[in-house]
């Protein structure tokens, strides 16, 4: 089992943000032509990002000891509010 260390902390949080900044990235340069075919990675790549954020919210090492994981509904809510604020037009064609 994992024993408490800043240091494997500081780390989990560096990676955690270095990904975070890889998905806004990757989010901006998807062109708006390419949406409708992207739309399983995008959700997917929230459900992920959202994923990462709960893990530094509540001790990142943490992750070390006990599985993390995101309740249905609230996967459900995210893949949601990503059609919302992305306005997906996949089933307008």
């Amino acid at each position: 089992n994992y024993r408490e260390n800043k240091n494997i902390s500081n780390l989990l949080i560096y990676q955690i943000e270095r990904a975070q900044t890889f998905y806004t990235s990757a989010y901006k340069k998807i062109p708006k032509e390419d949406i409708n075919g992207q739309i399983a990675g995008l959700l997917m790549g929230k459900i992920y990002e959202t994923l990462l954020l709960e893990i530094k919210r509540d001790r990142p090492e943490q992750v070390l000891n006990h599985k993390v994981i995101l309740p249905p509904l609230r996967k459900l809510l995210v893949i949601f509010k990503c059609f919302l604020k992305n306005k997906f037009y996949a089933f307008s064609n």
